[in-house]
């Protein structure tokens, strides 16, 4: 029964569903409802995964989360960091999506991702 809890949701329930999951992959961020959508979206899919339509989504790493919002559209964490470090200290406080937050606080206390000071230098 579960497994066609789509199929039991009338004709306004499902355009709204779809409306939320796009709308997550697409913008993901800042409008009236944003957290109305994102509950929405991460609710179904989060029941596609108890019945079995979809696997639990792999996180990618902090580096290669894409933004979706803000002046460093469609670059990678990692881009980010390379142009302006105090964006992603500042997303890593103060940004409002959680995974973002997260992403960039990880980003910033990865030893990988600290600049080597004088690296170039050494000759040996």
């Amino acid at each position: 029964m579960l497994a066609s809890w789509r199929k039991m949701l009338d004709d306004r329930q499902r355009k709204a569903i779809a409306f939320a999951e796009t709308y997550v992959h697409e913008f993901n961020h800042g409008t009236v409802g944003h957290n109305d959508l994102v509950l929405i979206a991460r609710l179904a899919e989060l029941l596609d995964i108890a019945v079995g339509l979809k696997e639990t989504p792999k996180q990618p790493e902090p580096a290669a989360i894409m933004l979706t919002f803000g002046k460093y559209r469609d670059r990678t964490l990692a881009e980010v960091f390379q142009i302006d470090p105090g964006y992603v200290d500042w997303l890593a406080r103060e940004g409002r999506d959680e995974a973002i937050r997260t992403a960039a606080h990880n980003l910033l206390t990865t030893p990988a991702s600290a600049p080597e000071s004088g690296s170039e230098d050494v000759p040996f």
